[in-house]
Formats: structure tokens, sequence, C-alpha cells
């Protein structure tokens, strides 16, 4: 019996190295490092690799980031290369290469950014050199308007949100604004207008004092905005 427990153990320990050898740019290590940013702000993942890319030509450095399940950005040749998503967003300094940091900073970011981040050099072998827990957060606003006046309420995205209006300070009291479809809400047809990113409520009066709040179709709270008036 404790033979083949043995024997057991042995092939479990087999199948692991082989799983292990098979994903070997997963990040093992539970040091991630936490960085917070607000939806739409750029954030920089910190990389420091001086002590291990010391006497490395730029143009010989391969450095790559990625998350658990796909390939972000990779400096290789003296070139960067974002990738899935984040081409315009992502992008690694030059000069701070070239001093062994390896930091990553990605700009625009979204909900869909808030993921475990993994930074590796490679020479002869994969090398993890830092794990990034980033925490995607909501805005939150506060503005005091006079009556007549209008309400810029920045969206924060290009893509497709809904905006709602708590007069009353309880869920059961909101109203729609804009719609998911981008239309006005009942009663705010000839007050609301979206440009640029941006929806603007015009006459304003006491009555539009309240919380409004900028989602995406997913449910996911972008802005906060209290607004007095």
């Amino acid at each position: 019996k404790w033979f083949l427990i043995q024997v057991f153990c042995h092939l479990c320990c087999q199948i692991l190295s082989r799983v292990l050898a098979f994903f070997p740019h997963r990040p093992v290590s539970s040091e991630h490092v936490p960085v917070a940013a607000k939806f739409g702000d750029s954030v920089t993942l910190p990389c420091d690799g001086k002590p291990y890319s010391l006497g490395i030509p730029e143009d010989a450095l391969h450095v790559f980031w990625e998350t658990l399940d796909y390939r972000v950005y990779e400096f290789v040749g003296g070139k960067g290369y974002p990738d899935n998503g984040f081409q315009d967003r992502a992008e690694m300094s030059r000069e701070k290469i070239s001093q062994g940091d390896f930091s990553l900073t990605v700009h625009n970011t979204t909900f869909s950014d808030g993921q475990i981040y993994a930074c590796y050099l490679l020479t002869e072998s994969s090398r993890l050199l830092q794990s990034v827990d980033l925490l995607i957060l909501a805005r939150s606003e506060v503005h005091s308007l006079q009556s007549g006046a209008s309400l810029s309420l920045p969206l924060h995205t290009a893509g497709p949100v809904e905006v709602l209006f708590d007069p009353g300070g309880s869920a059961q009291s909101r109203r729609v604004l804009l719609s998911r479809a981008g239309l006005p809400g009942p009663g705010y047809e000839q007050r609301v207008s979206v440009q640029n990113s941006s929806l603007t409520l015009r006459s304003l009066t006491p009555a539009d004092q309240g919380n409004y709040t900028v989602r995406d179709l997913q449910g996911n709270t972008i802005s906060t905005v209290i607004v007095t008036v």
C-alpha cells in the first residue's frame, strides 16, 4: 500500500513538472504589487529589472508583459510591440528601459484592464521580475451649479453607456437620463445631448439636484456625480 502511494506521488510530480514546463511564462508568485487607477486615467505598472539587465545592450533586451490570458506588450530588438487591444494604449519608456526600468504605462484604462500583470525578462530562460494587481476604480465628482445653467457630464468612454439620475437618494427613485441605446430618457428629450463623449443637460432647475451615475452595459459604475442646484 505504501509503495502504491509513493508511485502515485511520483506520477503527480511528473505531471506537475510537465504542466509547468508547458506554461513557462505564467506568474507563480503570490507577491502582487497592488496598483489602483480611476477609469479612463493612465497608470504605470512598476517593473525593476536593474539587478538582472546590467550589461545587456538595449537592442538585445527581450522584455514582455502579459496577463494570465494574453500578451500585453513586448520589447524586443530595441522596439516595442503592444498587443491584444493595447495598441495606442500601452508603452514603455525608452529612457527608463536603458536604466533597467521596465515599467509599463497603460492609457485610457477600462474595467477589463483590471487584472494581474506579469513582467518578464528573457535571457537564457524566462525570469519573472514583477507581478502587479491592477484595480480600476469608479470616478467621483461634485458640482454646484445655478438654476438655468447646463451640466456637462463626461462619459469617459466612446463606448455605449447609460446615465441614471437619482434625485431621492435611493435606487427606487432612479430615472433614465440616457438609455443604453444612446437616446434621452422620458422627459429629457429636449434637454439632453451627447457630443465628444460628454453629456450635456440644459436648463437646470432645483429638481435636477441629486446623484448622476454613468454605467457601462455590464452595469459597472464608471463615475458618480453629485449635483446641487
